[in-house]
């Protein structure tokens, strides 16, 4: 990692922050809060930062609507003009096989989306998605909706 990166992690579990902030790290700044993305004003905690990629890798599928909400619209004054906003997740398609339905069906998310549904919920919160489906990107047949997207205002 470049050592004039920066990087700030949000995670709700005190076990993952406790460990992450065990890593050694080139970063200028590396900072793990321990928070919950999915309730109003999480943002709080961060402050006069500016981000050009902000991630949230397998998370959505773990929040209903409004908590994606609260996700999006905390994070969009956050990100810098140009930045984006990449997230993966599980889904099902109509191609999906039955083995990569099962492990999108057997995992602790409960809110699967269509990639349709994302998109609208991106658009209510202020963002301009691109979608892209893939499939078998893993070891495991799991097909994911990947979305870049960047903010609106």
């Amino acid at each position: 990692m470049d050592s004039r990166q920066s990087y700030t992690g949000i995670d709700n579990s005190y076990r993952y922050v406790s460990a992450a902030r065990l890593l050694k790290t080139t970063c200028k700044t590396f900072d793990v809060i321990q928070g919950d993305v999915s309730v109003e004003n999480w943002s709080n905690s961060i402050r006069n930062q500016q981000f050009d990629a902000a991630l949230a890798l397998g998370l959505l599928h773990h929040l209903d609507d409004a908590s994606v909400c609260n996700l999006l619209e905390g994070l969009r004054p956050f990100i810098s003009s140009g930045g984006r906003l990449y997230t993966v997740d599980p889904v099902i398609t109509e191609a999906s096989n039955r083995i990569a339905i099962w492990f999108a069906k057997n995992d602790r998310g409960k809110y699967l989306r269509v990639p349709l549904e994302l998109e609208k919920l991106f658009k209510k919160c202020g963002y301009t998605p691109k979608i892209e489906l893939k499939q078998k990107q893993f070891r495991i047949p799991l097909d994911t909706v990947e979305i870049t997207a960047a903010s609106s205002s």
